[in-house]
């Protein structure tokens, strides 16, 4: 096997899924998507699955889903999942990616493969920078230097999570994000949720409002970063659609998920359908069809019109 794609979701987040899989077809992936979910199967796939829980759906290509059955919010549970695969694959892959359920591929697959032999493959956040000498990572260093992981690597990018592709050479980041996370929620009361903000502060006289744990699996991946003697090899934050130009994947940000979002209210109150909105619809249409052509439509005309609106209205 090449490569181990994964993903995790619940709730209407199966919806991202699908436009993921999709996505990945129509640039020349192949294989099996292996979806972990907590919750009902989606209502796409019920009835339709073989025996090993995968819908094929293409051509050399299908979904499999794999119930979790974890309390840990799934943002942190990426490096868990995907060293559980590895342990249950019977052919060990040459790499193995993560992706979130809000991102979509938009170029040809084999770049990413080759991409992820240069070095543990990620993109840069919308926060990136943090410079090297900024009062988190200075707090990430006593903080995990005090419970014996140096972070000796200087960098002042600052990675998003979303997005991970380990060769079985750089395996050893896996086991480094892992550690790091565990050792935050030992200190901020486990890891149910995905921010330090929805954490029960264990030790509050350590952690004030101002959390050096804004997103715990980020912050962690980041510290694994520094702690880590693999090579890395980072695209900038054009390459999730966080800035214009990108090319590589559109990764939907924020709370309101393009499957849900409102765009003529959105675009009523000053914002536009961003790229990474128009690439989800784009690959919304199939082989994977969780929505109607009339669906598919209206959100291609109301995205087409809040556009429009926006070319005139924008929020100061």
């Amino acid at each position: 096997m090449k490569s181990l794609v994964c993903t995790l979701f619940e709730g209407s987040y199966h919806k991202g899924a699908a436009v993921l899989a999709n996505s990945l077809y129509l640039n020349g992936w192949r294989g099996v998507l292996v979806a972990g979910y907590r919750g009902a199967l989606p209502p796409w796939a019920e009835g339709k699955l073989d025996a090993n829980n995968s819908l094929a759906f293409a051509p050399g290509a299908s979904l499999q889903f794999h119930k979790l059955d974890t309390p840990i919010h799934f943002a942190n549970f990426k490096p868990q999942f995907m060293k559980m695969l590895l342990r249950e694959s019977k052919t060990p892959p040459e790499n193995i990616f993560y992706l979130d359920p809000d991102i979509v591929v938009k170029c040809e697959w084999e770049f990413f493969e080759e991409w992820a032999s240069y070095g543990v493959a990620m993109v840069e956040d919308v926060n990136s920078p943090v410079s090297e000498n900024h009062p988190r990572r200075a707090h990430w260093k006593k903080f995990f230097g005090a419970r014996g992981v140096p972070l000796h690597h200087v960098t002042e990018m600052y990675i998003n999570s979303g997005f991970v592709g380990v060769n079985k050479e750089y395996l050893a980041i896996l086991d480094m994000w892992e550690r790091l996370q565990a050792m935050e929620g030992e200190a901020l009361g486990g890891l149910q949720g995905g921010s330090a903000g929805s954490q029960k502060l264990m030790t509050p006289h350590v952690f004030k409002a101002s959390s050096p744990f804004n997103t715990m699996d980020q912050d962690a991946l980041n510290a694994a970063c520094m702690a880590c003697d693999v090579p890395v090899s980072v695209m900038s934050k054009q390459s999730m659609d966080f800035a214009p130009g990108g090319w590589t994947l559109g990764h939907a940000i924020g709370g309101e998920k393009p499957w849900i979002k409102n765009f003529l209210l959105k675009a009523l109150s000053g914002s536009q359908p961003g790229t990474a909105d128009k690439a989800f619809w784009k690959y919304a249409a199939g082989p994977i069809n969780f929505t109607s052509q009339w669906e598919r439509s209206v959100a291609s005309w109301t995205m087409s019109l809040a556009a429009g609106i926006g070319r005139f209205y924008r929020r100061s």
